[in-house]
């Protein structure tokens, strides 16, 4: 059974981002499991923020949700301080739908986008309950650890960790052997009956096991459609939806570890991204897009395609983003169509000035085609480049003069464009299964003295800025990418010490890690170190389908320069992936033809809306919604629950009005939003509406994530803003006495500024429960009351009202729609049922 939430509310109490931790979103599934489900917990070993920008997980979470008898639950890594309080308050990390503890489930499936999530996998398991090293989890009734994704191609520095590692694209085994499992699971299975028939799959690597080969996924590009698909409350670090428009990527870059994990190119027809789009936008919320893949520039038809994107949506202040764009496809017809929206910046991934070292890249990006490109781009408004570079690459990393080589380069840039620029460096990492898995890296210091040598010969220039990744972060993400079962302990016992987040510079432990990598300099000297080709390989247990002969050839003509020509059809690179099965896979469909030409011509594109219909319509009304608030939601902060309103009108189906401009936002007034944690029962919010796509509360309703109830809607015929009407608010404390609240007013009383909060006398209680007025200016002494009320069970605090004044009466909010006599009056709440509190009438005589 999970925990109730009202046991949660402890260790919530005193955290930073507490909505990190609630769950409650739209789309997530609410419904309890049974005993004989096979119960799967997903996990990606990052906050709540970055895992939710994780395409796997919604994936993952849809399709195994979808299979009857199967349950799955999303848990994230709790931050430093919300580990210590659920220590404090003897409690477990939990999944987030039914607050189910991590140990009470079948499977803990963790998804590694990248390498430097280790300690945090530590840190799951053990605030979970679950044993760390997996030589101590022998009880039947412990869960399988089951990793997979990118950054696991090489498990074995993650081997004292987990149980198993799943290969490859999980679309490939879907749902057979998910059914097995279940099936198993029905049968009395246990522990070690999961691990058998997760030992039988070919595509999963277990410690002893000889090879396990990725799965690969032909099915690609049908249009992905969910029927599970939480839509976070908390943005996310990317808070966009993605359409996946191609997986894989024609040009073999040989740093890049991507583009052989997803060999070979597959493409999503036009028909099929219109449908996705159209989905996430009606269905979930969305306005914006990412139209995701390796390398979008070389999706067949990019141009057309987002054109008819822009021509479909027309109107509705959706915007498109094309990231990965290379400069070798880069065509200028497209820049002309991002010149027509939102100029952010153009990114520029150089990755080194060299001309010869790109070619051993195989990755040209010539300075010419380049300055070209920003010259145009700067003729259609553009004023921001951004280059990314990485030193230490094969070519370079014996050459002292590579931080000079990149200063001349941006400077050649600056004086031929005359353009801000944004330079980011990191240190480059050789990844296993690539042509440079052979490679030697850059050592810290060396890398640290060439970050800041460029860092400070551009210092002069104001129209540069320069930032950079941590060189001790890049040693560290080395080590697990190419380390063996010695480098999973050492980094077990910087766990151990304290060791938290390496991805995240706020939390690396800088000092912690340089005397640990001092103290083993010989085991980072030789993991970083290059490698004879002939050497057997830690990774060696787990084949990507890119033999190493390919590889082996590749790096050859990396180091005399030569480029090999993208991946096409017909292929002759003969690199191992592609048989009777696997190949390349093209569409041969055309764009859509939605519109006329001429209104095609006058459509706007990449990320702005189209013109076509006016932000602001004459049928546009003002209304006022009524709404409560409460449980999960209520630890949503204000800010972003103007996220989870607009989403939820856009699902309703409801036309409102924003803003003018290129980055347009819903116009939405709520009177008093309230501090986090607070519930309330009368919320309020005002903006424009068409009044033929208002649907009643209910249908609303649905359209919210779970905790938001709307019980009004109000068309207001009065014109101005809420807020000069408002008076003050009356709040219920349940769970605390009344002396201790007076101990608590008096204290603050002294320390904060503003009026005084009173305590209405006992005939104004209602039910049980402490009523508590809040004068207008009370706001500060409000929040540093919520900040000393001692946490424990049963504790609430919910706004029961809001007062307003108008031709000196003062009034309910619930009594707004009578008091301006609003004949337009849509739906009116029933007094006395969904209104707790007494009429204001009743206990008018405290307010001046």
């Amino acid at each position: 059974m999970g925990y109730a939430f009202d046991r949660l509310k402890k260790a919530l109490h005193s955290v930073r981002q507490p909505g990190r931790y609630v769950g409650g979103e739209y789309g997530a599934i609410t419904e309890e499991f049974s005993p004989d489900d096979l119960t799967i917990a997903i996990c990606f070993p990052d906050l709540y923020e970055i895992g939710m920008s994780n395409t796997a997980i919604y994936y993952l979470y849809d399709l195994l949700n979808r299979i009857p008898g199967v349950h799955c639950e999303r848990v994230f890594a709790p931050a430093p301080d919300f580990e210590r309080s659920l220590s404090d308050h003897g409690l477990l990390l939990y999944g987030l739908e039914t607050r189910t503890p991590l140990r009470e489930f079948d499977i803990v499936a963790i998804s590694v986008g990248y390498e430097l999530g280790f300690t945090n996998i530590a840190t799951i398991l053990r605030t979970g309950g679950v044993a760390v090293e997996g030589a101590r989890r022998s009880l039947a009734g412990d869960p399988v650890i089951l990793m997979g994704g990118p950054g696991a191609t090489n498990p074995l520095p993650f081997a004292s960790l987990v149980d198993a590692v799943f290969v490859g694209e999980f679309e490939a085994i879907y749902p057979d052997l998910l059914y097995r499992l279940r099936d198993e699971k029905r049968k009395g299975g246990d522990r070690d009956t999961i691990l058998q028939v997760l030992g039988e799959d070919p595509h999963v690597w277990m410690p002893g096991k000889q090879k396990a080969k990725r799965a690969i996924w032909m099915g690609f590009g049908e249009p992905r459609i969910y029927s599970y698909r939480p839509v976070p409350n908390i943005p996310a670090v990317q808070d966009h939806a993605v359409v996946e428009i191609m997986r894989g990527c024609p040009q073999g870059c040989r740093f890049c570890h991507a583009g052989i994990f997803y060999r070979p190119q597959r493409v999503k027809p036009p028909s099929a991204i219109h449908e996705e789009v159209r989905h996430l936008h009606e269905d979930l919320g969305y306005r914006e897009i990412t139209l995701a893949s390796l390398s979008s520039g070389d999706y067949p038809g990019i141009f057309d395609l987002v054109r008819s994107l822009n021509r479909e949506f027309a109107g509705r202040h959706l915007s498109f983003a094309l990231p990965s764009l290379k400069v070798s496809t880069f065509a200028l017809e497209l820049l002309e169509e991002i010149g027509r929206g939102k100029k952010s910046g153009l990114t520029f991934a150089v990755e080194t000035p060299y001309p010869e070292g790109q070619k051993g890249l195989n990755k040209e990006v010539e300075l010419e085609k380049v300055i070209s490109i920003l010259q145009r781009a700067k003729e259609e408004g553009w004023r921001l480049a951004k280059f990314y570079f990485m030193i230490g690459l094969p070519h370079s990393i014996e050459d002292e003069r590579e931080p000079e080589r990149i200063v001349e380069y941006i400077e050649t840039i600056s004086r031929a464009t005359r353009i801000s620029i944004h330079v980011n460096i990191g240190t480059f990492v050789p990844k296993p299964h690539t042509p440079f898995q052979w490679a030697p890296q850059l050592s810290y210091e060396e890398a640290k003295r060439r970050i800041f040598q460029v860092r400070d010969r551009l210092k002069r220039y104001k129209w540069v800025k320069v930032g950079f990744h941590n060189p001790l972060q890049s040693v560290l993400e080395g080590l697990l990418s190419r380390g063996d079962e010695r480098v999973g302990g050492l980094f077990l016992e910087a766990w151990e010490r304290g060791a938290r987040f390496e991805a995240w510079d706020e939390y690396l432990n800088e000092e912690l890690w340089m005397n640990l990598l001092e103290r083993e300099k010989q085991l980072v000297d030789e993991v970083l170190g290059g490698r004879p080709e002939s050497d057997e390989l830690p990774w060696g247990g787990v084949d990507l389908g890119v033999g190493r002969h390919f590889l082996t050839r590749e790096w050859k003509r990396a180091q005399e320069g030569e480029m090999t020509a993208p991946c096409d059809v017909p292929c002759d690179h003969a690199c191992g992936v592609c048989s009777r099965k696997v190949r390349l896979k093209h569409t041969h469909e055309a764009p859509l033809q939605l519109f006329s030409s001429a209104r095609a011509a006058s459509t706007e594109d990449i990320e702005i809306p189209s013109a076509q219909e006016p932000h602001h319509s004459d049928d546009l009304e003002e209304v006022l919604i009524f709404f409560v608030k409460k449980e999960g939601i209520s630890y949503i902060p204000h800010r972003a629950m103007l996220g989870v309103f607009e989403r939820s009108f856009i699902r309703a189906g409801m036309r409102i009005e924003y803003s003018r401009g290129f980055s347009p936002h819903p116009r939405m007034e709520f009177l008093r939003p309230l501090p986090v944690a607070v519930s309330s029962l009368c919320e309020v919010v005002r903006l424009r509406a068409a009044l033929s796509t208002l649907p009643d509360p209910g249908t609303l309703s649905d359209s919210f994530p779970p905790g938001i109830d709307v019980w009004g809607i109000v068309k207001k015929d009065f014109p101005g803003s809420l807020t000069p009407l408002y008076a003050g608010e009356i709040y219920r404390l349940s769970g605390i006495d009344h002396k201790e609240l007076e101990h608590v007013l008096k204290t603050i009383q002294h320390s904060e500024k503003g009026p005084s909060l009173e305590v209405l006398s006992e005939s104004c209680l209602v039910d049980d429960g402490i009523l508590l007025y809040v004068p207008v200016e009370g706001g500060a002494n409000l929040k540093a009351l919520l900040s000393a009320l001692p946490p424990h069970e049963g504790l609430a605090v919910v706004r029961e009202d809001i007062i307003l004044r108008d031709a000196g009466r003062c009034f309910s909010v619930y009594d707004l729609p009578g008091h301006f006599s609003l004949q337009s009056l849509l739906w009116r709440p029933p007094r006395g049922s969904r209104v707790p509190l007494a009429s204001f009438s009743e206990m008018r005589s405290p307010f001046p």
